[in-house]
């Protein structure tokens, strides 16, 4: 049971923090811009990569793409499923047609559906599939009304039927796709009949990735580049958290801003040396007057870094994140909104919560510790002199 000199010792902690009511805001401000900043560039790091993670769960095993002394070039696609299909491991080969054309204000993605890259995917995407002249769009796909005109790098211009959008929770990877029937998509991408843009592989076992890409390698009668779902995933991690560390360098300020004010914690609580002496000289003993300071900074660190969590939080998860399109993946439209995993997010706002209160606690407590130990009479004398 809580004694009634804690209790007064807490009454005590809010009326010395409301005798100096702008200090404590000040302060509390402070911590908050601190703790909101640092965390949401960490938020947002961690949660796209939790994304990319779930969404790449969805993508092939093993993508084949053929070489030529230009480059990229069209696969044969009969040849080519036949070719990996005789390998001992791979249980599907199917071809996909995808490539670059070119919108109204952007170039876009244009893909078309086949079977290992069903849009009904276990992650609850599900739009109507386009036919023939129709398009299905993503949010960042800039239509004219209810029409699309897509331009291939050949020249050729197509006028599209917009059918169906992709679903937000899928933003990350469609916000710039446009899902095409295979005809139109061969005529814009310049793919002959009969050929594809790459083959997409499954495999019994995920640990056989790796392993059966030499295999693979010597089936193929063409040069291939194979790349496997975990250099994919790797590739794209590294992209995030390359614009994630430029991004979090933007706290730099903030983190500035904590020294300054752990500076000037540690030089207000010099000057009321005087203060601990009377205290002491009253009867307070050292760690009364320890727990007082305590208090004082719990009332004012911890709404501070609840504040600045909440804020944080609301700005990656609650907003869609549509701020973060053109500042961390460099999207040309800022307000497509993002569907991001918040998986880990609770564990990081309380890191960066001791990240900060922890030096800040210990600049209040030091020199109180400090001028608690010493003697209450060479206190009082020589705040007297």
């Amino acid at each position: 049971m809580r004694s009634p000199l804690n209790n007064a010792l807490l009454i005590w902690s809010v009326r010395d923090v409301l005798r100096r009511p702008w200090d404590a805001l000040l302060t509390g401000t402070a911590l908050a811009l601190v703790v909101g900043m640092v965390a949401t560039a960490m938020l947002l790091t961690q949660s796209l990569a939790n994304t990319t993670n779930n969404l790449m769960a969805e993508a092939p095993s093993l993508v084949v793409r053929c070489l030529n002394a230009g480059g990229w070039a069209p696969l044969p696609a009969t040849e080519a499923r036949e070719a990996a299909l005789s390998v001992p491991g791979v249980i599907r080969a199917e071809t996909r047609i995808w490539g670059v054309v070119r919108g109204s204000n952007a170039l876009l993605t244009a893909v078309t559906v086949t079977p290992l890259s069903d849009v009904d995917a276990s992650t609850g995407m599900s739009v109507r599939l386009p036919g023939p002249g129709q398009a299905v769009i993503g949010g960042g796909v800039a239509p004219d009304g209810s029409k699309l005109n897509l331009r291939g790098l050949s020249g050729l211009e197509k006028t599209l039927e917009v059918l169906d959008t992709f679903p937000p929770g899928a933003g990350l990877f469609t916000h710039d796709t446009v899902l095409l029937h295979p005809e139109d998509a061969r005529k814009l991408l310049s793919i002959p009949k009969g050929h594809a843009s790459d083959l997409i592989i499954e495999v019994f076992h995920e640990e056989e990735e790796s392993a059966i890409v030499p295999d693979l390698i010597k089936a193929f009668p063409f040069p291939v580049q194979i790349t496997t779902r975990h250099d994919a995933m790797k590739a794209m991690h590294g992209g995030i958290f390359r614009r994630g560390s430029i991004a979090l360098m933007v706290t730099l300020p903030s983190l500035l801003a904590m020294v300054l004010v752990i500076l000037a914690t540690i030089r207000e609580r010099h000057t009321r040396r005087y203060e601990i002496g009377l205290l002491k000289a009253f009867g307070w003993s050292t760690g009364d007057i320890v727990r007082v300071s305590l208090y004082r900074a719990l009332f004012v660190g911890i709404p501070a870094a609840v504040l600045g969590g909440t804020i944080a939080y609301g700005v990656v998860f609650w907003t869609g994140a549509t701020w973060a399109g053109r500042w961390i993946l460099g999207w040309q439209q800022s307000s497509i909104r993002l569907t991001l995993d918040s998986t880990g997010a609770p564990i990081t706002l309380i890191a960066v919560a001791a990240l900060v209160l922890v030096p800040f606690f210990a600049a209040v407590l030091f020199p109180v510790l400090n001028g608690a130990l010493v003697d209450t009479q060479e206190i009082m004398e020589k705040e007297a002199v």
